[in-house]
């Protein structure tokens, strides 16, 4: 599991499932997290980037023929990027 790994501040792990339960499931909209850290994630702009990570996860698991939960947090990241999104409070957004 990339437990450690994040994506716009969320955790990687909490958008795929484990594999042993699912695999190619990416699920943005209904994470895995305490009372307080959903109430953090809830804002719209949030839910935005969660969709445009598991749409960046799944293009490039489709284009590898990779399980979503294969896809490697440093592509992934170099997609998002390259897309505008910021990963990091911080940290520099390529220009399009």
């Amino acid at each position: 599991m990339r437990g450690a790994e994040r994506t716009g501040g969320v955790l990687t792990a909490v958008t795929d499932g484990k594999r042993d339960e699912c695999t190619n499931l990416l699920v943005p909209s209904a994470l895995s997290s305490s009372y307080a850290g959903y109430g953090a994630v809830r804002l719209e702009w949030t839910f935005m980037a969660l969709g445009r990570s598991a749409d960046a996860a799944a293009a490039i698991a489709l284009d590898n023929n990779l399980a979503v939960q294969d896809v490697p947090y440093g592509r992934l990241a170099e997609s998002l990027v390259s897309r505008g999104q910021m990963l990091e409070p911080g940290s520099p957004v390529s220009e399009r």
